[in-house]
């Protein structure tokens, strides 16, 4: 490809300002200095990260659904009268003092104020809605084992009982849709890990649930479509 001052129809001064140089660093040392080839691997590596992205909010709320569910029937066993993320025993770290909240609880009260910022009811629901995936991490994570043995079950696929797997997989993805929403650079290695990431959690969850994601996932089609390099004439 020739290297004009106009790249993808965007002028490459613009292109430098806009995405900005350090970003584009790297894309113009893998197209060996070809500006509109850099441009046009870093429109592709935007491409690959929509297509993990549209994985990812799937398994995201599936994940949330089913460890909603089991927390709300282990609640009801426990004879709780409300909803289990009101978190009426102060399980998940709750404290007198709001702003001395633990984690996870502090993650409760930031949604119901985001709830309550947007003039809407404050309902198990919608608090739910509000959470990050950050929160969900930290229900299956090491720091939350008194609950695991009930929350095990909402994992009934996965390849054993073993809190650890669950954790892993939902740190690894929550640092793989971390890296997305920062618009970095996808190596080919971490989009096939993503990939494998996400289906084994959806696996876990239920196995057509996984198969429905590989069904639809475009990352192999949009990994196809990888600009090439320019070949002497």
């Amino acid at each position: 490809m020739e290297a004009g001052n106009s790249v993808n129809q965007i002028p490459w001064e613009v292109a430098q300002k806009i995405i900005s140089p350090d970003r584009l660093e790297s894309y113009i040392v893998q197209s060996h200095g070809d500006r509109e080839l850099a441009v046009s691997l870093y429109r592709w590596n935007n491409e690959l990260s929509a297509a993990l992205w549209e994985l990812i909010s799937l398994v995201e709320v599936g994940l949330r659904n089913t460890i909603d569910k089991k927390l709300e029937e282990r609640s009801r066993r426990l004879g709780r009268e409300r909803y289990w993320i009101f978190d009426e025993t102060g399980e998940l770290g709750r404290r007198e003092d709001a702003n001395e909240n633990k984690y996870p609880y502090r993650d409760i009260y930031t949604a119901i104020g985001r709830v309550r910022r947007n003039e809407k009811l404050v309902s198990p629901q919608q608090i739910i809605s509000e959470t990050t995936l950050g929160f969900w991490q930290q229900l299956v994570s090491s720091k939350s084992l008194a609950i695991w043995p009930d929350l095990a079950g909402a994992f009934p696929f996965a390849p054993s009982r073993d809190q650890s797997y669950i954790s892993e997989l939902v740190k690894d993805l929550r640092t793989l849709r971390n890296r997305i929403s920062h618009h970095h650079r996808l190596a080919p290695r971490a989009v096939e890990q993503g990939e494998l990431i996400i289906l084994e959690l959806s696996k876990a969850i239920d196995p057509d649930f996984s198969l429905w994601l590989e069904g639809i996932s475009s990352i192999g089609e949009v990994k196809g479509r990888q600009p090439g390099f320019a070949r002497p004439a």
